[in-house]
């Protein structure tokens, strides 16, 4: 194969830095090393005092924000009045929403490092694609939302709601035959509901994140514990590292949503409560299972955080009374202890006024 630069120079590298940090991220791989077979390759492990080649290029994003505050703004305006002006006049605006836990996708994605980041062509921020915001809606009314039905999670009033918001159902269904998938629902039907992507509203902090998978033998084999019971992942067995860019809690998203010509201003509402419940409770993205990729807005945030506040103050003040009545407890119990006291020949006993108020001091000494 051809060479790879095995550095970048100081001039490319500064453009890059001020530049689109999606496309540095994805073409401008610094730290190759020349394999024995006149291969480059990224360093898969850390050796000694020595980082990987992967960490260290993760690192160089993760100490930095990315995107144009200016580019963002335009972006964000531009894309509420689109979504406005789909809105059939409704007067709802976007929702802005906080990341509560670290968000990445696109880890799957062909990469130098193994783990690939979604960007943003154009603004080199990361961002949340409207295809997979709609699956994920839809996935959420299908198996953990009735859409206020109130029945069964199979009732057919509620397989309608989410083909007349969506589109028509997918072509195969478990148990299609119990859960009320009709023919009518297989027909090409365009959903009320418009998806628009999701962008920052301001530059996005980046973090490092590390996977260290326990079960590479055991996938390498087949993931046949029958076969090769030795090999099932374990707590023992040797953790490969791998490093992944992740965004930062506390970053700004903008959600939008339109309607097509046949939507109504209900078919809006109800689509915003399901976007926020579902990024509130699935969450959005990779290792969601993890807690990954959870969003909220700003209000139920500030709620929380009363309510955390509150719960700590609560506690602060249990505490500071159990100490209290501990205390009290403590000098009722050597109150007692000094109105019952009897001296004893042979010992030196000093007892102090705050002990026994208006008691005469006794000290009883054994002189030979």
């Amino acid at each position: 194969m051809l060479p790879l630069p095995n550095r970048l120079d100081g001039t490319l590298r500064a453009v890059a830095t001020s530049g689109n940090q999606g496309l540095r991220f994805n073409k401008f791989v610094d730290g190759w090393e020349m394999q024995e077979n006149d291969d480059y390759k990224l360093q898969d492990e850390t050796t000694g005092n020595k980082r990987s080649g992967k960490q260290i290029w993760i690192e160089n994003f993760s100490s930095q924000t990315v995107g144009n505050p200016v580019e963002l703004n335009h972006a964000a305006t531009r894309l509420a009045a689109l979504a406005m002006a789909q809105s059939a006049g409704s007067p709802l605006p976007p929702l802005k929403l906080k990341t509560v836990s670290r968000f990445v996708t696109g880890l799957g994605y062909d990469h130098a490092t193994k783990n690939g980041f979604v960007w943003h062509h154009t603004l080199g921020v990361p961002f949340l694609p409207a295809s997979g915001l709609k699956g994920m809606m839809r996935a959420f009314a299908d198996h953990w939302q009735a859409l206020g039905d109130g029945g069964e999670p199979n009732a057919h009033k509620r397989f309608e709601r989410i083909v007349s918001l969506f589109g028509n159902y997918p072509t195969k269904s478990r148990d299609e035959a119990n859960r009320g998938v009709s023919p009518q629902l297989r027909e090409p039907i365009m959903g009320r509901l418009i998806v628009f992507d999701a962008l920052p509203t301001a530059p996005v902090k980046l973090v490092a994140e590390i996977l260290t998978p326990h079960d590479g033998g055991w996938r390498l084999s087949g993931g046949d514990q029958a076969k090769h019971p030795g090999l099932s992942p374990s707590d023992w067995h040797n953790p490969i590292p791998f490093p992944f860019l992740a965004v930062d809690e506390g970053q700004t998203f903008q959600f939008a949503l339109g309607l097509t010509r046949h939507g109504k201003v209900e078919d809006l509402q109800e689509g915003y409560i399901l976007l926020e419940a579902a990024l509130q409770w699935m969450g959005f993205g990779a290792k969601t299972a993890s807690g990954f990729g959870r969003f909220m807005s700003a209000e139920i945030i500030a709620a929380q955080n009363e309510d955390d506040k509150s719960r700590a103050k609560q506690g602060e003040e249990q505490a500071a009374l159990i100490i209290r009545q501990a205390e009290l407890s403590a000098k009722a119990a050597k109150a007692e202890a000094a109105a019952n006291w009897v001296p004893k020949t042979g010992e030196i006993v000093r007892q102090l006024d705050e002990d026994r108020p208006n008691r005469i001091y006794v000290e009883i000494v054994k002189i030979d």
